[in-house]
């Protein structure tokens, strides 16, 4: 290991220090369980009314698992709790790993380490008020590193496997979705539609049990989502709203869309999506370009998402530290983390807690599009024929 690097591991662990010592005099640390006991009553339900005939909010592969663990261990809730916590270093861990093995590819093994390290280390914050690490008991963590499998293995022209991770992901929770859509545009012809067809055929034989079985209740956990309301964004301003925990009672009958949320918003999305996509289809031609539009995606759904809580900005954390690489995006996701810890300290700064961190989100958004830009400029002049090298 050069000096170099280990001066960078020394800068990275003061700033890693000096973030934790902030948390602990901001924020008390969280180490609640109330989701994971929400998810054991959850599998008790499924158990006796069976798992098909009882829907949840988020796609099927997580009530799926999660429903095989439970089963495994009733009666021993604090297995359960130990089980989640291995998991959550396991998957930690493996997408910290990824990340090594994407800069390395892209860049150089020094940044590589640092990266991967920083990333572990940030992770692993147990000051945070934001559910992070092994305590996290959001589910998060594992559609996260599906999503960089299935990036890692697109980067690699490995279509089988990034399709299959892609599709598993997305039936997970839906932002691994985003990569889709990278390979869609990043893909030759014959290979486009290989791993299209990979993705959907996935897809299809993951929910075609549920389909069978009672598709008024899979289709339950989607309409309860479309129509629920916003939560803690700019969106809902002045009114603080909080992502409710759906209660049980009425998981065993289909839903019925009575409103339709914030649908004006989500209309928004979904063009900015596609205008965005649409310009910036031609510029995927090299690796760099591909992390900088995977986290310019994931930041425009972050924008304007029906429901932004504060953990959601884990999903940014890898591509992040991917895209800026070494101590620089190490330092933008201690911001972001400390920023998103405001918001606990007390009502009177939830706004001023909201407001910062979509302006960071925005702030990120227009900086990676400049990149992106300034990068295909680069490539056009040193691909000019007439270009004369001094």
């Amino acid at each position: 290991m050069d000096k170099n690097t280990i001066t960078k591991l020394i800068i990275i662990l003061l700033i890693f220090l000096s973030l934790e010592f902030v948390l602990a005099n901001l924020v008390e640390s969280r180490n609640d369980t109330i989701n994971i006991y929400w998810w054991m009553l959850t599998g008790e339900i499924m158990g006796g009314e069976g798992f098909f005939n009882v829907w949840t909010a988020y796609p099927p592969v997580f009530p799926a698992l999660f429903h095989g663990a439970y089963s495994l261990l009733r009666g021993y809730p604090e297995r359960v709790i130990l089980l989640w916590k291995i998991f959550n270093l396991i998957l930690i861990s493996s997408s910290a790993i990824l990340i090594y093995l994407i800069i390395n590819k892209i860049h150089n093994k020094t940044s590589a380490l640092v990266s991967a390290i920083g990333f572990f280390l940030i992770n692993m914050s147990w000051n945070s008020a934001i559910l992070v690490g092994i305590k996290s008991d959001q589910f998060d963590y594992f559609p996260i590193f599906l999503l960089l499998f299935s990036l890692y293995f697109l980067l690699k022209k490995k279509i089988l496997l990034s399709s299959l991770f892609c599709a598993i992901g997305t039936l997970t929770k839906l932002f691994p979705v985003i990569i889709l859509v990278l390979a869609f545009f990043n893909l030759k012809r014959k290979n486009r539609i290989k791993y299209v067809s990979i993705f959907l055929i996935t897809c299809f034989l993951i929910i075609l049990p549920f389909l069978i079985i009672n598709p008024n209740i899979f289709f339950s956990g989607f309409i309860w989502n479309l129509g629920r309301d916003s939560w803690e964004t700019i969106w809902t301003y002045p009114d603080i709203k909080f992502a409710e925990i759906q209660s049980h009672e009425p998981m065993i009958f289909p839903v019925t869309l009575e409103k339709t949320g914030n649908s004006s918003l989500t209309f928004v999305m979904a063009t900015a999506f596609l205008l965005i996509v649409y310009f910036i289809r031609n510029k995927l031609h090299n690796k760099d370009n591909v992390i900088k539009t995977a986290l310019i995606l994931l930041l425009l759904i972050l924008i304007f998402s029906k429901g932004i809580s504060s953990y959601f900005i884990l999903w940014l954390f890898p591509l992040i530290i991917i895209s800026y690489k070494d101590i620089y995006g190490f330092i933008i996701v201690s911001i972001l983390l400390l920023v998103g810890n405001i918001e606990h300290t007390s009502n009177t700064y939830y706004w001023l807690s909201i407001f910062l961190r979509h302006a960071i989100f925005i702030g990120l958004f227009l900086h990676q599009i400049f990149l992106m830009s300034r990068n295909h400029e680069i490539r056009q002049v040193n691909t000019d024929p007439n270009f004369i090298s001094l």
